[in-house]
This record gives C-alpha cells, sequence and structure tokens, in this order.
C-alpha cells in the first residue's frame, strides 16, 4: 500500500525553509489523489511555505491530505508561534449581571446533563436535575458539555492520558473529576505552560514514551491525529496501552462538513502545513478498525461551527484569521444562527457536523 510522503520519497528543499517530500497518493487505500486545493499558505499563524491539498477518488475513503507533506523533522517551524504557546487568556471584561445570569443558568444544567449522562456527581443534587438533564439533551451545547469531559464516564481514581494535551486545560479539568490525568506533547513552550498548573506531562510522541502495555483506562485527543505523520503505528500504540476495556475518545476536523462545503478553500480547519490530512467518517472508520478497535461508529458534532464561520469568513475576506480577535455582535448572532442550522442539518444529514468523534473500546 502506497504511504503518501513515506520513507523513499526524495526529499524537497524550499518552502520557506520547511522541507518536504510529494505525497500523490492516499495512505490508507493507495488512489492517487485529485488536488483540490492549490497554493494555500498558513492562514493563521504565519508559518512558511505554499501547499497543496489533495483528495482520495475512493468512495470508501475519501480522505484528505496535503501534498507536498513537510517532513518530521521540519514541522516543529510550523509551530513557532502557536497557541498552545500562550501561558493564559487576555483578561476578559467583568459580565454584566444578565450574563452573570447566563452563566450561572448554563453551568447549572451543564452539570446536571454530565451527572445524568456521565455520572460526575455534584455537591448538592435536586429533585428536578432529571428534568434538567431531559432538557440539556435538547440543546445544541451538549455538544461542548461532552467534549468536556471527552466522553468519558465518571471513574474516579481511572487513569487517562492525553496526546497532545498542549497548556493542559483538558486535563485540569479531568483531574478535578477525580481522573489520575498525564499528557504526553511535542511542543516544549505548551509543556512548560502544562507543568506550572502542576500537571505531569512528557515531551515527545507517545510511541517514544515505552508505556507498558495495558496501562491507561483511557485515551484521549482533540484535534490531534490530523496533525500526525504516521496515524496508523499512533493508534496502534494507542490500542497497546489501553486497558482491556479501555476508551479512546478522538475529536478531528470534518473533511464531509457542512461549512467546509460552504467556505471551501477558506475553511479554517484545513490549517496548512500542521494539518496533514483530514479525515472523512468513512477514512476514520476504516483506520480505527485496521488498528485493533473493532468495529467503529463515528459521528460528527456541531461544537464551535459558530467560531469557525467568523475564522473561515475572515479567511475568504482578507487572507488571514487571528485567533482571540474580537468579532462584530452581528457576526457573532450571524454565526450562531448559522451553527444552530448546521444541527438542524445534521439531524438529517448526521455526517455534515464540523468536528469528527469517535468513542471505541479496546
Amino acid at each position: 500500500m502506497a504511504i503518501a510522503g513515506g520513507a523513499n520519497a526524495p526529499v524537497q528543499e524550499g518552502q520557506g525553509g520547511i522541507r518536504s517530500v510529494a505525497g500523490p497518493t492516499c495512505f490508507m487505500c493507495g488512489s492517487v489523489g485529485a488536488t483540490i486545493y492549490e497554493n494555500l499558505s498558513d492562514r493563521a499563524f504565519d508559518a512558511p511555505g505554499s501547499w497543496n491539498v489533495r483528495r482520495c477518488p475512493n468512495p470508501k475513503c475519501g480522505l484528505w491530505w496535503l501534498d507536498p507533506v513537510p517532513i518530521q523533522d521540519d514541522i516543529w517551524k510550523a509551530y513557532r508561534s502557536y497557541y498552545t504557546h500562550a501561558a493564559a487568556g487576555r483578561p476578559q471584561d467583568k459580565p454584566d449581571i444578565f450574563r452573570r445570569a447566563y452563566r450561572a443558568c448554563t453551568s447549572r444544567v451543564r452539570a446536571a446533563y454530565l451527572t445524568g449522562k456521565y455520572g460526575y456527581s455534584t455537591k448538592e443534587k435536586h429533585r428536578i436535575d432529571r428534568l434538567v438533564n431531559w432538557f440539556a439533551c435538547l440543546l445544541p451545547q451538549i455538544a461542548e458539555w461532552d467534549m468536556s469531559v471527552m466522553f468519558l464516564p465518571a471513574r474516579p481514581g481511572g487513569s487517562v492520558l492525553e496526546l497532545g494535551c498542549g497548556g493542559g486545560d483538558l486535563l485540569c479539568r479531568l483531574a478535578a473529576l477525580g481522573w489520575r490525568a498525564e499528557g504526553v506533547d511535542v511542543d516544549p513552550r505548551a509543556i512548560e505552560n502544562a507543568r506550572r498548573k502542576g500537571l505531569n506531562v512528557k515531551a515527545g510522541r507517545v510511541e517514544d514514551m515505552a508505556y507498558p502495555p495495558d496501562c491507561f483506562d483511557a485515551v484521549i485527543m482533540v484535534h490531534v491525529i490530523e496533525h500526525v505523520h504516521d496515524p496508523r503505528r499512533f493508534l496502534q500504540e494507542c490500542h497497546r496501552i489501553l486497558k482491556p476495556g479501555g476508551q479512546l475518545s478522538l475529536v478531528t476536523p470534518n473533511a464531509g462538513s457542512f461549512l467546509h462545503m460552504l467556505f471551501g478553500r477558506s475553511w479554517f480547519p484545513l490549517e496548512p502545513p500542521r494539518h496533514l490530512r483530514i479525515f472523512t467518517i468513512a477514512a476514520i472508520k476504516k483506520l480505527l478498525e485496521e488498528t485493533g478497535f473493532g468495529t467503529v461508529h463515528p459521528f460528527t458534532t456541531i461544537r464551535d461551527a459558530d467560531g469557525l464561520v467568523a475564522a473561515s469568513r475572515s479567511i475568504r475576506r482578507t487572507g488571514r484569521f487571528t485567533l482571540g480577535s474580537a468579532q462584530p455582535v452581528w457576526l457573532r448572532v450571524f454565526a450562531r444562527m448559522l451553527q444552530v442550522f448546521e444541527w438542524l442539518l445534521t439531524i438529517v444529514d448526521p455526517s455534515l457536523g464540523e468536528e469528527l468523534t469517535a468513542v471505541v473500546r479496546k
């Protein structure tokens, strides 16, 4: 089976200092990809180079990938100013009384939802929790709430490993819920930020960590596999270190999303050259099953679709987007309306959500 950017491909110089290899074929099925987008640049963090995107013509796969592909030894140059380097977020304005009331109400509903669905107990329990939990299941926000615990049922004292943990915010949240949480990342500055929070975070790739087999109750990753040069070996290692019955929770951009169809080459999650591959439902299902996870049923969510509307619109209009930049009220309202519209679309066609999610067990 041909692998895009394989070990025998000649290294190309140039690309603004990031060396690359040609990758005309799909690493999943070996099909020669059709070039869909040409001459894409980094629209968020100013990494050098110009990049093309191919799509696999095989209807049972449909993977999207960069061609040429940055070589592993040089990919760090694309992360020099990455968002995980920030030690803390920007100071926020003090919310007014209405926003404080909204946040308090949302927090209460979220707590009831996580208690009802995943078993995370709260200090106070109310008789209306069951009704609140039923109501919460009707809200688009449940995608955010599910992600806040990475679809993990409560397991006090259970061990969880986050791959690509960045600054460690998710690990902190899981640790507060009773998990023994640790992480792995390749970004030294992100690791430094995570360790400042008291987290156990190791530097490097999980394939090089030499973890013993069957040692974690859960392995999680949020927008990581699209950055990985060898996803097959990566997932095989995840399978090896999971305990029997352990859970893998994976989230990645969805190549077949509604907003990708709407914005095309301006769709923010293309993110060249850091996103080496963008998966379809068929491709991620096939890859997980090939790496030992049995029958897999990936699904999509609309999480952060409103943010992607603003980012993709900015790229279409100006060629760039700055993470954290203030957006006008009308755009925030429009983006949230489009997110709700996408939510309604996914009721008819569940493949159209912005994020691919797979929750599987060993």
